[in-house]
């Protein structure tokens, strides 16, 4: 939903991502109601694991997004050109998690998380972005469809199940299924499909754990999930005992009593 450009402002000699979607308000109010829920969930958000706003402008034919610019690249390009050991990944799923809890701590889930709109930066910090499909928890829901857009830019394959069926209602533990996709594609570099392999199965060497914790957040039943950020966190750390030479790239991971 939108065309990303690299932009600089001359005066103040800074990189923005500019994200522009063209529209016609006689005929894409949809559309247009779309991207300014993308833009309110996202001035909600301040946390170095997502990526910020600057400013939101509207014309007679265009909305425009000026967001922070990511020196680096999505995930799904670097699972193509590169591997990633369980260490790696649980660092970058830590950071994910970060970002998620602060997300969901301000009334938003994200609703789209996959690869494709997480990115590394060159520091090798974590950066969530694309908040296009997040709704606002105390809002009405926002729906649109599915159209051949969206399957073509992959959102099908990480949506929560309960996503696809139409009155059934969506909470953050969606996103907790999103991040157990991200999981299984960073350690195979395939998608699980149906009952599937788990990834210890087809990983050589891989600590079997791992497939507890992806098989936990890929309960189609969201209650048999894990049910917030922080118990998927505090699995995670349960994996890292004792702690793999990885540096650590995110924040610090803030707890708050429920």
């Amino acid at each position: 939903m939108g065309t990303y450009y690299r932009a600089r402002h001359p005066k103040l000699e800074r990189l923005a991502a500019v994200k522009i979607l063209p529209v016609d308000p006689r005929t894409d109010a949809e559309l247009i109601e779309g991207f300014k829920k993308e833009a309110k969930a996202m001035a909600r958000l301040s946390h170095s694991n997502i990526i910020g706003i600057y400013e939101f402008l509207e014309t007679e034919t265009a909305l425009y997004l000026v967001m922070e610019f990511v020196e680096g690249d999505i995930f799904e390009r670097l699972i193509n050109a590169r591997s990633f050991d369980l260490g790696e990944i649980l660092a970058i799923i830590t950071q994910v998690c970060s970002a998620l809890n602060h997300a969901h701590e301000n009334g938003v889930i994200h609703r789209d998380l996959r690869p494709g709109n997480t990115m590394l930066d060159q520091s090798g910090l974590v950066k969530v972005g694309d908040f296009g499909l997040a709704r606002l928890m105390g809002e009405e829901l926002f729906r649109r469809k599915m159209t051949e857009t969206n399957l073509a830019m992959g959102t099908m394959d990480y949506v929560a199940p309960e996503q696809l069926e139409a009155g059934h209602p969506v909470d953050h533990r969606a996103d907790i299924y999103s991040v157990g996709m991200m999981i299984y594609k960073l350690l195979t570099r395939v998608l699980p499909r149906g009952s599937f392999v788990v990834p210890s199965k087809l990983v050589p060497n891989l600590d079997p754990r791992i497939d507890d914790l992806v098989i936990r957040c890929l309960q189609r039943d969201p209650d048999n999930r894990f049910q917030h950020v922080t118990e998927l966190w505090i699995e995670i750390n349960r994996l890292l005992e004792p702690p793999p030479a990885v540096k650590k790239t995110g924040p610090a991971f803030n707890f708050r009593p429920r």
